[in-house]
């Protein structure tokens, strides 16, 4: 049986624990649970032309540390996710990205959306089943 407490991985820090269960194990659950859930996503918006920016941190060789650069790219998407449980329940999610904050960000964007989906239906953060 899946125990989603032993996949949770702390997003915050020391002080302020911030848990969080990556989709990957959100996905395993559901399968465990509704093998015959049906998941969906839909591109809502996509612009491939878009100039967009975004902070995001990288790593400085020179001061051996990481640091906050502008990024500058074009592209942005929103996608939306739907799951259906044999049972009737539906869960939504939609999720926004662009080029700038991440470089796959059509896949990341795909998989948020999921994750979101995934958290509407109860698999996501608390995680006490």
């Amino acid at each position: 049986m899946f125990q989603p407490g032993d996949h949770l991985m702390n997003i915050g820090t020391a002080n302020k624990p911030r848990m969080y269960l990556e989709v990957k194990y959100r996905l395993v659950w559901l399968r465990e649970e509704h093998p015959e859930a049906e998941i969906t996503t839909e591109i809502v918006h996509m612009d491939l032309e878009k100039e967009v920016s975004a902070e995001v941190s990288e790593w400085d060789e020179a001061q051996r540390k990481s640091v906050k650069v502008m990024r500058h790219a074009k592209g942005i998407v929103i996608f939306k996710a739907t799951i259906k449980l044999p049972n009737g329940a539906i869960g939504t999610g939609t999720k926004c990205e662009n080029a700038a904050a991440f470089g796959d960000f059509l896949e990341k964007c795909e998989t948020g959306a999921i994750g979101r989906a995934l958290s509407a239906l109860g698999y996501g953060y608390g995680c006490d089943r």
